[in-house]
């Protein structure tokens, strides 16, 4: 079977797959939410191994200090691990891609004004002598001196 042919097949397996439940993190600031894939009622959380009796499924951490940590979240006898390596900041403000594109677009425009205004200021320039030193005319002289 030719790899052209198979390709097609390879991606039917892979979505055939289930997908294995994950973490969410949500970041804002130094405050990071995690939220447990097992459920939102009864979990048992473990942050660097202190158990936390919270029993909900998002735990939140509020002033996290961007360190290295172990996180678990356990439902009667089901465990997931997370390893959080999450760099907050306290002074960090959230852009949106809208407010990212608008920055880029403005300083295109702005980069592009400028460009226009040197072309247009340089254009008359071209090719004017320079008006210091002698006012004599500079070319082949007519006169021959025997």
């Amino acid at each position: 079977m030719r790899l052209e042919q198979s390709l097609p097949l390879l991606g039917l397996l892979l979505c055939a797959v289930p997908s294995q439940d994950m973490f969410l993190v949500e970041i804002s600031g130094t405050r990071v939410t995690i939220t447990c894939p097992l459920g939102d009622k009864g979990i048992q959380w473990a942050l660097s191994g202190k158990t936390d009796n919270t029993q909900q499924g998002k735990f939140t951490i509020t002033d996290h200090d961007s360190k290295p940590a172990n996180l678990s979240c356990s439902l009667e006898n089901e465990k997931r691990e997370l390893y959080l390596n999450a760099r907050v900041c306290a002074n960090c403000k959230e852009l949106d891609a809208l407010t990212v594109a608008g920055i880029i677009t403005a300083d295109l425009l702005i980069t592009l004004g400028v460009l226009i205004l040197v072309y247009y200021f340089s254009k008359g320039r071209k090719g004017r002598a320079s008006s210091a030193g002698d006012s004599r005319p500079r070319g082949e002289s007519h006169c021959r001196h025997p």
